[in-house]
């Protein structure tokens, strides 16, 4: 037997399903990544009296990238790392959490295109940067 189209039926069958929206954790700084010179914010700082995490993710139409990181800046990274953003999903996930325990040296013009060039010209002069301040 044929199901019988109701109206209720049929305008629920038109209606798209909504999207869970992904909630941001207000002790994290959200990096958007468009190229190496361009990114946003440009400065992050992050430590004890700051914000503790951070994650990147590509602009539209961005990346990949490749983000050269210091070795114990943060959690469970001893040694310097590399971690490829590539696309639109904040990385990595759970996010970066800063060591707060000790002060660590700031990472300037940290942003990598897969050629392993880096923000240059003019624009180096004011390259993106993480302040860890744990002051």
């Amino acid at each position: 037997m044929a199901q019988v189209k109701t109206p209720a039926r049929k305008a629920a069958a038109k209606k798209p399903l909504k999207k869970k929206k992904h909630v941001l954790d207000p002790n994290t700084e959200y990096v958007t990544i468009n190229k190496t010179c361009d990114v946003a914010p440009p400065s992050v700082t992050l430590g004890k009296n700051h914000k503790q995490q951070i994650a990147f993710h590509c602009g539209q139409n961005a990346g990949p990238f490749a983000l050269l990181l210091n070795g114990g800046d943060f959690i469970g990274h001893p040694e310097d790392f590399a971690l490829v953003v590539d696309g639109p999903d904040f990385v990595p996930n759970p996010p970066l959490q800063v060591d707060t325990s000790a002060d660590f040296d700031d990472i300037s013009n940290y942003v990598f295109d897969l050629s392993g060039n880096n923000c240059q010209g003019k624009a180096k002069d004011n390259p993106p940067d993480i302040i860890i301040d744990n002051s």
